[in-house]
């Protein structure tokens, strides 16, 4: 019994001191798992000079999900597995957040990341979808919604 405590009490502390010594990697290694466990796959694709990361998963009608400012994709993981059980979920980083590029001399205004957002749309040839988005994202779907209506 004591040799089972002692190796329980091993493992403990070397999984605290890994945290602590490599607290990227553990970091990167749950949010692999989250976004695994919610059924997402990690892609990325080039829209003009940016490179877009985004998750994607599930069948159905496709919903496009917009994260908040000085938020990134990973803010939707814990709504996705409801999602990707009747819809095709796409959650890009806006360029300039997350994992997709930001480009130092480009301008991040609300119409300027629009514009990326409908190339996106085109590039993965999303003709018919739903937009729904948090903070920021919100603004960008309403001026998306617009644009694509028009």
């Amino acid at each position: 019994m004591k040799k089972v405590l002692i190796g329980i009490l091993v493992v403990i502390v070397a999984c605290v001191a890994g945290y602590y010594a490599f607290p990227e990697k553990v970091a990167g290694y749950m949010i692999d798992a989250a976004r695994s466990q919610a059924g997402l796959t990690k892609k990325m694709i080039k829209i003009d000079d940016h490179n877009i990361v985004y998750l994607e998963g599930g069948k159905g009608p496709t919903i496009l999900l917009l994260h908040g400012y000085a938020a990134n994709k990973d803010n939707w993981l814990k709504l996705a597995p409801y999602l990707i059980k009747d819809y095709h979920v796409v959650i890009p980083d806006i360029p300039g957040y997350g994992e997709s590029s930001m480009i130092e001399k480009a301008s991040y205004n609300l119409s300027n990341q629009m514009s990326r957002l409908h190339k996106l749309a085109l590039a993965l040839e999303l003709k018919k979808f739903h937009i729904a988005g948090n903070s920021m994202g919100g603004g960008v779907r309403r001026d998306l919604c617009r644009a694509l209506s028009g």
